[in-house]
């Protein structure tokens, strides 16, 4: 019963009117949005993990974005806070893994979109992949293996 009502809920907040007023409310005194992305992969790849996004993907968040938002840096977005004018978007890329050197820096040149990347320099340093990636690389698997973290070690067994 809980969950139908959840289900109804959302179904009816989600549609005009509601959905307008919702939103209206929550662009009022120009708020900035912050979009916070990891990496980009090709489309043709198969990599299923919740940090990576595809590339046709990204390409159509943007075209969204570009109808809806400016967007904007986040130096631009701090100075202009509170200023009317169209919602404002920043794109944030975290952890500066290598897909935003060899896909994202192709498309915000050729698309003038700016972005800020945060680079975790720790892996950069130990060479090592975060705790995260190495979780869902065995995840992605075919053979069962363990994996150390430094909070301990478990067993992890993907599907086949």
């Amino acid at each position: 019963m809980k969950e139908q009502i959840k289900k109804v809920g959302v179904q009816v907040l989600s549609r005009p009117p509601f959905s307008t007023a919702l939103r209206a409310r929550a662009m009022r005194n120009n708020p900035t949005t912050i979009l916070c992305y990891h990496t980009l992969r090709p489309s043709s790849e198969t990599l299923d993990a919740w940090t990576v996004l595809g590339l046709d993907d990204f390409h159509e968040q943007i075209t969204f974005l570009r109808h809806q938002y400016d967007i904007v840096s986040l130096t631009d977005a701090m100075a202009r806070h509170g200023e009317p004018g169209r919602p404002r978007v920043v794109l944030t890329f975290d952890d500066g893994e290598w897909g935003n050197y060899t896909h994202l820096f192709p498309v915000i040149e050729a698309q003038k979109i700016p972005v800020t990347i945060y680079v975790a320099t720790r892996q950069i340093e130990t060479g090592t992949a975060y705790w995260f990636d190495r979780v869902m690389n065995t995840l992605q698997g075919v053979q069962p293996t363990q994996i150390k973290l430094d909070i301990g070690e478990w067993p992890i067994t993907s599907a086949t």
